[in-house]
């Protein structure tokens, strides 16, 4: 698929040679957990950095006009109309632990709204991608969703900040609804991907910060998949947070905002 921005090919690049040295050290096993702050699983490690360097590099040299919001370094303020949202990686407790579910996430924004976007799995090499209204992609193949799944069969998965007391009492009434199967899977914008690629039926975004929904988001909205309440401009800063349900089928976005 010809890509219709070159933006879109310069995220692709640093997510790809970002990937790379993520798998590396993911193979190696030789990266160690630091806490970024009191909660035990706020954790980060040098493959975070490595990564993030690499992507800001790349991104400096090839779009030097475009902001960039990154996780760990922070805002890169070029008084642009644009900026790109950074996640290095995306799942860092399931990366140290040994699991292969974590990824590279980059969102373009511009004045505000997602516009393109870029997930990526280097264990799996899956590439996702979205461009606003020309739709999301897996390693180059469009993504078309899934409209006669079985519904009495229904996944969910949910993402949520460090502090949503109420996710026990989620679970019991998600379950009680007749859903499936609930889960947290620790890597929210790779969740989104699962739901573009019709494996999941829904995630549930509970008070999210900006890195762990808009890069996955759009890649699910681009696929044919509804959120509810319908998002609006989003606030570009570290700490911009968002609450939302996102599905394969309208009816089941708004049966779980009822049930958060």
């Amino acid at each position: 698929m010809k890509r219709k921005n070159s933006t879109v090919n310069i995220m692709i690049q640093s997510a790809y040679e970002a990937g790379k040295i993520l798998k590396t050290a993911f193979e190696r096993g030789s990266s160690k957990a630091m806490h970024k702050g009191k909660d035990s699983y706020d954790v980060f490690s040098k493959a975070d950095t490595d990564s993030e360097d690499m992507i800001i590099k790349i991104l400096t040299t090839k779009l030097p006009k475009v902001s960039i919001l990154s996780e760990e370094k922070g805002f890169i303020d070029r008084k642009s109309v644009s900026v790109i949202v950074v996640d290095p990686l995306d799942g860092s407790s399931n990366f140290l632990l040994g699991l292969p579910h974590f990824s590279v996430s980059l969102a373009c924004f511009h004045q505000g709204e997602i516009v393109s976007s870029v997930v990526y799995n280097p264990v799996l090499n899956k590439m996702y991608f979205a461009e606003k209204g020309r739709g999301a992609f897996l390693n180059g193949k469009k993504l078309k969703l899934l409209t006669n799944k079985n519904s009495a069969h229904i996944s969910v998965n949910f993402a949520h900040s460090t502090k949503w007391p109420e996710k026990g009492k989620f679970f019991d009434r998600a379950y009680k609804s007749g859903i499936s199967r609930v889960m947290n899977n620790w890597s929210p914008n790779l969740d989104f991907c699962l739901l573009a690629e019709s494996k999941i039926d829904a995630v549930v975004s509970r008070g999210s910060l900006i890195y762990d929904f808009s890069p996955g988001f759009l890649i699910a909205k681009e696929s044919g998949c509804v959120e509810f309440p319908k998002m609006k401009k989003v606030k570009i800063s570290q700490d911009s947070s968002i609450s939302f349900i996102i599905g394969n089928k309208k009816s089941l976005s708004t049966k779980l905002f009822k049930i958060v």
